[in-house]
């Protein structure tokens, strides 16, 4: 996969994440499949600030599952840490693919990067389409990068 940075796009969002107790292994570190709730918390607050929530999917019949998930870690994040994540969208034409950047609260050292690919199904049929509709990518008026 190419190297994406969410500096080059246009859609983005950013969530301080203050990880709880329990997602912590017993070394103290934050547990490595957590990094995926971190990137849920950062996509729905993504998918809010452009106007398009998972509620609004569902009212339009339509639902997104993730069919690809990626985590690199870079560094360990311990108990106490505040987290800033980052999310971006990278791709609209036939998947919704969300960048993720997991960095210290104040921006210093990354702790992960990610992606996750969202396919759009029907929920009346669970059809796949393999390319977003257009009442979807109206949601997306501006090109994807800067």
């Amino acid at each position: 996969m190419r190297k994406i940075k969410s500096d080059n796009y246009r859609y983005k969002s950013e969530v301080i994440i203050k990880p709880s107790f329990y997602d912590f292994d017993p070394m103290r570190v934050l547990w490595h499949g957590n990094y995926l709730k971190l990137f849920e918390t950062a996509r729905e607050k993504l998918l809010e600030k452009i106007g398009y929530t998972y509620v609004d999917m569902l009212k339009e019949g339509y639902a997104f599952p993730i069919v690809e998930a990626n985590v690199k870690y870079r560094d360990y994040t311990q108990y106490g840490d505040c987290l800033c994540v980052i999310a971006f969208i990278y791709e609209t034409e036939c998947l919704l693919k969300i960048g993720y950047e997991v960095y210290d609260d104040k921006k210093v050292k990354l702790k992960a990067t990610g992606y996750t690919h969202q396919v759009c199904c029907t929920l009346s049929d669970n059809e796949v389409l393999f390319v977003l509709p257009d009442s979807v990518k109206s949601h997306f008026t501006e090109d994807l990068m800067l």
